[in-house]
Order: structure tokens, then sequence, then C-alpha cells
């Protein structure tokens, strides 16, 4: 589910729920895992998004991933930060940890912890193209 979010009731952004109440999460090398289960993940060929400028900062991987029966393309660079590592956290009850899409450049429940309920504004209802068009 794509959500967007207010971190500080000034910005609005758009983010991932990974986690629900009760939930634990951890990353591990930029791998996703729910209750101890890896988010299934498929490495894409970089090859594919040249025309995408640089100034975008895709980052050198490009993977697909699936969660709750639907898949979206997510970006980072091995290493490049200490995030791509992460947890593992349990997520408090009436809270939800949210994952931006660009790894390296995200700020999301990592950096600032789970958020409340309330700070969800809505679903996206048209987003990033399907990989089957």
């Amino acid at each position: 589910m794509i959500i967007y979010y207010d971190t500080h009731k000034t910005n609005v952004a758009c983010k991932r729920v990974i986690g629900l109440p009760g939930d634990k999460v951890e990353l591990q090398e930029n791998v996703v895992y729910v209750n101890d289960v890896a988010v299934n993940q498929v490495l894409l060929s970089r090859d594919e998004f040249d025309h995408v400028p640089d100034d975008n900062g895709l980052g050198e991987q490009i993977a697909l991933e699936a969660l709750q029966g639907a898949t979206y393309l997510v970006t980072f660079t091995p290493g490049a930060i200490e995030a791509s590592t992460f947890g593992p956290v349990v997520v408090s009850p009436d809270e939800y940890f949210i994952l931006g899409d660009h790894r390296d450049n995200s700020y999301d429940s990592r950096f600032i912890g789970s958020i409340a309920r309330d700070q969800i504004k809505g679903r996206v209802i048209y987003g990033a193209r399907s990989l089957a068009e």
C-alpha cells in the first residue's frame, strides 16, 4: 500500500506502509524482512533505466519488490548508507512502519520511527507504470 504521510505536520511525502502494528521489521543489505520473512526482490538490469537523468540519483541497483499482492520498483546503491541494514524493530500499537522506494534518499521510519495512524493522509491511486505496460 502506498500512503501519504506528514512527518512534522508541514511536509507531505509518498511512502509505502511496510509494517503494521505488532509487525517485526528489518532490512539486511536492502532486503526487507517482515516478521522474519524476506520480501520478494528481483534485481533488474540498470540498463533498462538509462533514460532516467543522472540527477534523479536512481542508484546502482533497481529491483522489483512484491508485497501484499502488489509490485514496486525500488532503487539503492549497495553499502551507500548505514540504514541499508536496519533493525529489527517491532512496530508499536497504532503505528505504522513506512519505507521509501528510493532507499538511499528517503526520510522514512528508519530515521523518524514509526508514524501514527493520523499521519496517514490517503492512498496513491495513480503511480508508477506497471512493468506489464
